[in-house]
């Protein structure tokens, strides 16, 4: 299954169960849209919340006019995901998160 395929899974059971998108579903679009600095990158590989949440999520939207339709639909529900979680420390076990 492809990555685009697997956020668009994701986001549908977080509409379907009216809740933001888990962990790994973050974690993969973080994968798809980081841009190779070292916030988004520490977000990548720990969840880490470095910065501000607003700081995090235009790192990783860049220019968010230029995504398509469902690039933009992944990038807000990754944006509010990250302003709706609970911490901004790394997240315990993100390492092992996977499809």
């Amino acid at each position: 299954m492809h990555d685009s395929e697997k956020i668009a899974l994701g986001i549908a059971q977080a509409k379907a169960e009216d809740r933001e998108i888990e962990d790994l579903t973050a974690k993969i679009i973080a994968a798809q849209f980081h841009d190779g600095s070292s916030q988004t990158l520490a977000f990548l590989s720990t969840g880490a919340i470095q910065s501000s949440p607003s700081d995090l999520w235009r790192a990783f939207a860049g220019d968010y006019r230029s995504h398509t339709s469902a690039e933009r639909g992944a990038l807000d529900w990754f944006g509010t995901y990250l302003q709706n979680r609970e911490s901004r420390e790394e997240v315990a076990g993100w390492v092992d998160l996977s499809w």
